[in-house]
Formats: structure tokens, sequence, C-alpha cells
């Protein structure tokens, strides 16, 4: 059955005679359809109280009633611990937690989901306030009455609690004490029931905190283990959001074709309400097909993000403003891109999120090095380094010296894609975990006078007298142009940067006088 049921048609299920194939298929359409299934709900409640006799029918009906009434029920207890929580949410952590431990009413497993609810949601904008938070939650979950709560029960709700803990130190780049709270996580989950969500629900907050750190062949290795436990629990929506974070994994990791697969196959699961999650999918196809050079294919996805970000927090669409700044820049209009880079940057400047902001300054970097504009490359580095001091605490030491490393080498030479990946990868896994430093090839220059100009072509000889006409010093000037642009891509390599460079050309000037002289 595909078509919803109306009111009259739910009565006539519960309280018609008995059919048992027609029965088994309306039941098993209203529980896997919300509308129906509350459409049934409020049918039960109009008619009890409105004093009608309660549907009992002595067949499979019965238990979609009993089905009904406890998540009526359960609806109830939900408000109920909502309007418990909002009378102490504004306390202190300890005086949250004395008055759970004073009222029998806050001693609840809706209370606790409540809060933890909460605390969730906190942490996105404020973790310190969200770990606060999950203390009263552990303080509910162990005031749960036994034997009604027994202790396996009670391991997975501090398991899932302590969860929310590794996210919130995740988020405030507190990463060793996440990392301990994971492990903490995993031993109370250990001696739980057993939940397979709830240990997903663990392996997708360690992909985060791995992908923090850099470490993405353990982040893809987790996240892969949780979408499967989700598929097979059929939680489609939990498939859909960590098939996102795998596409992040693969995009970050430098796997981009890998990464619109997965960011795709997300889509295709996604909950139409999680509109977020599209943006950044979505945001994820652009940015590969951009790396992958297809940034006319990537115009509609970006356009379709872009829509969605009208309803998306402020976050995500300074996030959209980035990849924006990227496409600009693949489709050609480099003046453009580099003016809603630098906007972009302030923002996340303005808005505290430095290491958003260093990693669109690198952006920026990686797009002016690719077309060779290497003065404006060691001007972005000057200003990077001096950004640093304005990030304060939140940016350490060797993220200056990796600016530095890059300001040298800009400043001498052209740097390869490999090094530029190289550099966005040191970023990400020093950000706040400080390990090795960051080094480039060194290009050592000999310096054999006070000034030394590069060895140029022998001119070709003037055209005689009588031959002097403006279309032979014309051909002349030609020849020793193209010799010019020969012993430049010689002397560079083949290297279109490097050779622009030595000409004083741009390489778009460079190229057009390649195919012109058939080079």
């Amino acid at each position: 059955m595909s078509r919803h049921f109306s009111r009259e048609a739910l009565l006539r299920l519960l309280r018609g005679p008995a059919n048992e194939t027609e029965t088994a298929r309306a039941i098993r359409h209203v529980m896997q359809c919300r509308r129906c299934r509350a459409s049934a709900a409020g049918s039960l409640v109009r008619e009890e109280a409105g004093g009608s006799s309660p549907f009992r029918p002595t067949d499979a009906r019965n238990a979609l009633v009993t089905v009904l009434e406890a998540e009526i029920n359960g609806s109830v207890e939900v408000l109920k611990a909502r309007s418990w929580w909002a009378e102490i949410k504004d306390l202190g952590p300890e005086g949250q937690i004395k008055k759970i431990r004073s009222t029998t009413s806050l001693q609840t497993l809706p209370v606790f989901e409540t809060i933890l609810t909460e605390a969730r949601a906190a942490a996105l904008s404020d973790p310190f306030l969200g770990e606060s938070m999950v203390r009263a939650a552990l303080t509910t979950a162990d005031l749960l009455p036994e034997p009604r709560y027994p202790k396996v029960l009670k391991n997975d709700l501090r398991g899932q609690a302590i969860t929310v803990v590794a996210n919130c130190r995740r988020l405030a780049a507190d990463f060793p004490r996440s990392a301990a709270a994971i492990e903490e996580a995993r031993r109370y989950l250990a001696q739980g029931t057993g939940d397979p969500g709830l240990e997903a629900g663990l392996l997708s907050i360690h992909c985060s905190l791995c992908t923090d750190l850099g470490d993405f062949e353990k982040a893809l290795s987790y996240v892969r283990q949780a979408v499967e436990i989700f598929r097979r629990l059929e939680d489609w929506q939990s498939v859909a959001h960590n098939a996102v974070k795998e596409a992040g994994c693969l995009f970050a990791a430098n796997q981009p074709v890998e990464a619109i697969e997965r960011a795709q196959l997300a889509l295709e699961r996604m909950p139409p309400q999680e509109l977020r999650l599209q943006v950044l999918a979505k945001l994820i196809v652009v940015e590969s097909l951009i790396v992958l050079g297809r940034a006319m294919e990537a115009l509609p996805d970006f356009m379709d993000a872009k829509t969605l970000c009208e309803q998306a927090d402020a976050r995500t669409r300074l996030l959209a403003d980035a990849v924006e700044a990227q496409l600009l820049d693949g489709l050609g209009y480099v003046r453009e891109s580099e003016k809603l880079f630098r906007h972009t940057v302030k923002a996340f400047f303005d808005q505290e999120l430095y290491k958003q902001a260093f990693l669109t300054l690198l952006t920026l970097f990686e797009c002016l090095c690719r077309r060779g504009a290497l003065g404006k490359a060691a001007a972005l580095c000057e200003e990077a380094i001096a950004a640093t001091s304005q990030a304060g605490g939140a940016c350490n030491e060797q993220i200056r010296r990796a600016w530095e490393e890059l300001l040298a080498a800009v400043r001498v030479r052209q740097l390869s894609e490999s090094e530029l990946i190289q550099a966005r990868q040191y970023l990400v896994r020093n950000w706040s975990v400080p390990s090795g430093a960051f080094a480039l090839q060194r290009v050592e220059v000999v310096i054999a006078g006070p000034s030394v100009a590069p060895e140029l072509p022998a001119p070709p000889p003037l055209p005689a007298a009588e031959e002097s006409t403006p279309s032979s010093f014309q051909a002349a000037r030609e020849e020793y142009d193209r010799r010019l642009v020969t012993a430049a891509l010689e002397r560079s390599g083949g290297n279109l940067s490097e050779a622009s460079r030595l000409l004083g050309i741009s390489r778009n000037t460079l190229k057009a006088r390649m195919r012109v002289y058939g080079l």
C-alpha cells in the first residue's frame, strides 16, 4: 500500500472486522509512514478523549494500538522533560546537578535524552558549554532507578554521553583529551548492551577527530565501519551523514574522484530536511570538480548549493563563499575570485574561525601559484605571517614557520602540485598538535657579481641596408623573440610559470607565443 490513510480509513482499520492479509499490509504501512502513524495516533487520542471505547482488537491490530499508545505516552514524557530542563538549564553546572539529585521527577530517561540533545546543539557554537551540560546528563543517568534501568543500559547511556564529550573537546581543538574521552566511551560501551548504533556513533566521532589531525587513513577506516553498521540498521539518515564525512576525508586526502562518488551517493540517500548536509555534500562535489579542472561542470551543483545556503547557518554560508571564490578562479575570473577570497578570509577572522581562515588563505595562495602570480603569492605569505599574531594562541608557532617556508620558496621558484598538497596537509595536521618541521626543497642561488643577468641567445643579424623594410625588421624581431622563448623553456625544464617569470610576461602571453612559433 503506497497511498496515505484518511481518518475514516484508519478508524475502519482499527474497528472493522479482521482481514489477516489486509490488516498485515495496513499495519506495515502505518508503522513505516510517519504521516499515517501520526494520524493514527491522533485518531486514538480523539476517540479516547471523546469517551469512546478504546480500540482493543483481538488480532494483530492490538499490537498497533499498543505501539501508538506507547508513542503518545513517550511524546508526553518528552514534553514534560523539556519543561523540567527549561527550569534548570540557566543554573550553573553545580546548581543543575544539585537540582537533579534532589528532584525525583528529573531522574528519568527523557530528561537524560533532552539534556544530551541540548548539549550536542550547544557544542556547535560553544563546546565548553556543551561539555558542562553533559555533566548534568551523566548525573541523571547515574540516578536512574534500578532494576528498571539495569547497569548495562546505564553503561550505554554513559558511553553515549562521553561520546558527546569527545566531540565537544574536538570542537574546542583539545585533541588529546578528545582522544581520551573516546577511549573512556569505548570502555563504557564494552560493558553495555552491545547496541551497534552507539558503536557506530562513536566511530563517527573518532573519524572526525582523525580528520582534524590529518590522519586520513584512520579516518576513512572508522567512517566506513560506521557507514556499514548504519546500513545494516537501515538508518539511512546516519548513512547519508557519514557518507558525507567519508567524502570530505577523501577530498582532504587528495582523492577527488572518489570524493565525488561518495558525496553523490550521500545525496541519493539524503533526507530532504537535511539542508546543511546537502550543502556540504554538494560543496565537496564542486571542490573536487574544480581540482580536476572541470570548473564549468561544477557550476550547476554550486548553484544548487547556494540556493540551499539561504536556509543554512552562517558558518556554512561562509564555506560556500570560499568555494565560490575557487570556482571563479577555475572559470578564469581571477580578479573577482581574489576579491571574494579576501572578503571570506576577513569574515572567518571576524568570527574567530582561524583555522578555516588560514586554510582559505592557503587556497588563494595555491590559485596564485598555479597561474604564475608569484609576486602576489609572496605578498600573501607576508599577510598570513602577520595574521598569525592576530590568531594568538589559536595558531601555534609551527604554522607561522610554515608560511615563512612558503614565502622563502615562492620568492625564487614555482611550487609544484605535490608541494602545495604537502603544505595543506601540514597545516591541517599541525594546527593544534605540532610535530615535525615543514620544509620544502631549497633552490641554491649563486651570486657571481653585483648583478648578473641571465644569458640571452644571440640576436639574429640585422637585414642589409638594401633589405631594410618594415617586414624584414619584423621578421628579425620575431626570430629573436622565438629564440628567447625557446631558451626560457629549456632553462625552466618546460615549466611554463618559471619560463614566463624569466621572460617577464604572463603565462597566457607565453602560451600565445608558443602557439605562434609552433613550440
